[in-house]
């Protein structure tokens, strides 16, 4: 060994270049590689970009060997060197990054023997020029050979990790196989699959490869669509405000057509439910606006007043209305859940405010107008006012504030003539009441005349008996319609029995006399058929009345179930006093007739008029003749009138009957004689009235 002369200053060997210094065996750093970078797609890339590299060294190896003796210094320049058994290498002959083909262990050792003689002898002449002690050069060959050592185990562990990370490549193809053919429902090949291949890392890397290909693009084709519904379920999902399940967010274990035929089906559900959730919201939208325009509300008050009133547009083409998005922003409601909860929320207590205002406005307006009744406020000045209101807002409700202030200060002006104008209706309701003597002093605010005293107090005193009045009348007024018309044929019997009392109304002719006749008929019927119902009807309710309100129910005046008893009895009474004239003129009948007297008169007068004579003329000789017409009718008439067992014939229908049994000669008579109708002189025959 040649004994280097080493100087007296100390220097560090370079480490910038990563190159080793051994020309023949100098490899290049593969970098680092973790674990994460042989996921997905990017391994195929990594993998193949290696394996060309370590290609293409080989290759730059096999051209390494012609020169076998030419190195490279750590800074990177070559060195020439003769050793005792060998002759100088070129070490620009050297080509970077090579690697020999030759076996390792060979390699190594030719080439660092040749390295250490070159580097020791271009050492010892440095050390020499420097001055270096053996000391000195020893330490800086101990450094030296530390690099070396530590360039050499680094090395070692980078191979070992690019080993294991081909190893962990083919553990997890080996289980994207797996799961892939799983998802896909297709058979796995075990030869694939087997721990121990008999091939190298890489061979074994590049059939699995080649097996995942094909599965990963059927794979992606399946797992595109499954994505692309997924993320459609996860808006729709978001846009109403609820979770979506786990079944949902698994897009991995089953790639199959069937499942994803189950997404396509859940989208066109939550389609569905979106839509039906959009035209929900979309009501409440519309109603609450227009609910907000109509009690003049300010949208700025509210977050989600202002929300509403931009969250609908109108459709250019259609004209439809849309929201502006489905879900939830600063000018937008959105569809959510709670979103529809709060404009529910809102559009009732909208709704309940609109009540409030209504009812508000309706009491104001009763005030008003009862003011304007009681004050007698000119038309000109309620058209005004009333013009002036729109909608239900707050400035509305306002307005009638101030016009019901307005108007009750007037009203205290006004104070002496309202209590006279409610006074005078209160008589006006006493007449119409039936009141009496008692029941109208009971009131004594009647008898205030104190103008000091005439104050709103007073007046409201007076408001409450009128309106206790009203509400008196209220209840009498059926009763008071039924006794009206029960009073009307009161008097209309009193008229009949007047007409029959008449017998000359029964000489006039045509449509006159058939009037008359159904006049009678229709008087007839209202006082045998409606004056008993209505009478009943009222002796019920009148003492139905008396229970209820502790006291008799009065009719001008007079307790009216007394005066229709009263009625009754004077009604008796004219009947008996009528039938006892009846009597008495019968009687006296009957003794004219015994005399003789009327017959004579009759013989000596043949054309005088007999018919209403009431004497007897029968003689033996015409006792068996029918009656005369009218004297049929009137026996039948007053026979009813006295039993009131049967209804009498109608007049018109007696007339036509009796008409059409001697139609031929009293036509001829009447046109002959000119004379009128069916009491012709001449033909009726005083009979005996029964």
């Amino acid at each position: 060994q040649r004994i280097l002369t080493m100087s007296s200053r100390k220097t560090t060997p370079s480490t910038s270049s990563k190159a080793s210094p051994v020309v023949s065996f100098v490899l290049p750093d593969l970098p680092h590689t973790p674990l994460s970078i042989f996921s997905g797609s990017g391994r195929t890339t990594i993998l193949n970009s290696k394996r060309d590299q370590r290609e293409s060294n080989i290759r730059s190896n096999r051209n390494l060997h012609s020169t076998p003796n030419t190195t490279m210094t750590p800074e990177g320049k070559s060195l020439n060197f003769v050793d005792e058994n060998s002759t100088s290498i070129d070490a620009h002959a050297v080509v970077d990054n090579s690697l020999m083909i030759l076996p390792p262990s060979q390699t190594i050792s030719e080439s660092l023997t040749a390295l250490a003689h070159s580097t020791s002898k271009e050492l010892e002449r440095i050390w020499d020029e420097i001055g270096l002690n053996p000391d000195e050069r020893a330490d800086e060959l101990t450094d030296l050979l530390s690099t070396f050592r530590k360039a050499c185990d680094d090395k070692v562990t980078s191979e070992r990790e690019v080993a294991e990370n081909y190893r962990q490549m083919i553990v997890d193809y080996k289980a994207e196989i797996r799961k892939t053919c799983a998802a896909l429902k297709l058979p796995v090949d075990e030869n694939l699959l087997k721990d121990e291949s008999g091939q190298t890392l890489q061979d074994e890397v590049y059939t699995l490869e080649l097996a995942l290909e094909d599965l990963r693009r059927a794979a992606l084709t399946s797992k595109g669509e499954l994505v692309h519904y997924r993320d459609q379920l996860v808006e729709d999902h978001e846009a109403l405000g609820i979770s979506m399940d786990e079944e949902w967010n698994d897009i991995e274990s089953d790639l199959t057509q069937p499942r994803v035929k189950m997404f396509q089906d859940k989208v066109k559900e939550m389609e569905t439910i979106v839509s039906t959730r959009t035209s929900a919201v979309i009501q409440l939208i519309r109603d609450s606006q227009e609910l907000i325009d109509v009690l003049r509300i300010d949208p700025k008050e509210n977050l989600l007043d202002r929300k509403i009133m931009r969250s609908l547009i109108k459709h250019e083409n259609d004209g439809s209305i849309k929201i502006v998005s489905k879900f939830e922003t600063d000018d937008c409601t959105g569809i959510s859940a709670g979103t529809l909860q709060a404009l529910t929320d809102r559009v009732r207590e909208l709704h309940s405010e609109k009540r409030r205002r209504k009812s508000k406005l309706t009491e104001m307006g009763t005030i008003i107008g009862e003011l304007w009744e009681k004050l007698h406020v000119p038309k000109e000045e309620q058209n005004a006012f009333a013009q002036s209101i729109d909608g239900l807002g707050l400035d509305t409700l306002e307005k009638g504030e101030k016009e019901i202030a307005r108007l009750y200060a007037l009203k205290e002006v006004m104070m002496g003539k309202l209590v006279a104008d409610a006074r005078e209706k209160i008589e006006h309701l006493w007449d119409q009441t039936n009141a009496t003597d008692e029941q109208r002093a009971a009131f004594h605010g009647m008898h205030v005349h104190d103008e000091r005293l005439l104050n709103d107090e007073l007046l409201s005193q007076h408001e409450e008996y009128i309106h206790s009045l009203e509400k008196k009348l209220e209840q009498m007024r059926p009763l008071l319609e039924v006794i009206e018309k029960r009073e009307s044929i009161i008097q209309e019997r009193m008229q009949y029995e007047e007409f029959l009392k008449d017998p000359t109304r029964l000489q006039q002719r045509g449509s006159a006399l058939t009037r008359q006749l159904m006049k009678e008929e229709k008087m007839s019927r209202r006082i045998k058929k409606d004056l008993p119902k209505y009478t009943d009807h009222l002796n019920k309710k009148l003492r139905d009345w008396a229970t209820a309100h502790g006291e008799a129910f009065l009719y001008k005046g007079q307790e009216y179930l007394a005066l229709m008893k009263e009625q009754e009895d004077e009604w008796q009474e004219y009947k008996e006093n009528q039938a006892q004239l009846k009597r008495q003129k019968k009687q006296q009948e009957k003794s004219l007739t015994s005399g003789g007297f009327l017959k004579k008169n009759m013989a000596s007068v043949p054309l005088q008029d007999t018919t209403n004579n009431l004497g007897d003329t029968k003689t033996e000789t015409n006792k068996f003749r029918p009656l005369s017409r009218f004297r049929a009718l009137s026996r039948g008439r007053d026979r009813k009138d006295n039993t009131n067992e049967t209804r009498a014939e109608s007049r018109p229908r007696a007339m036509i009957r009796s008409r059409s049994k001697s139609k031929g000669p009293f036509v001829r008579d009447n046109s002959s004689r000119g004379r009128g109708g069916m009491f012709s002189r001449g033909r009726a025959q005083p009979v005996e009235r029964s």
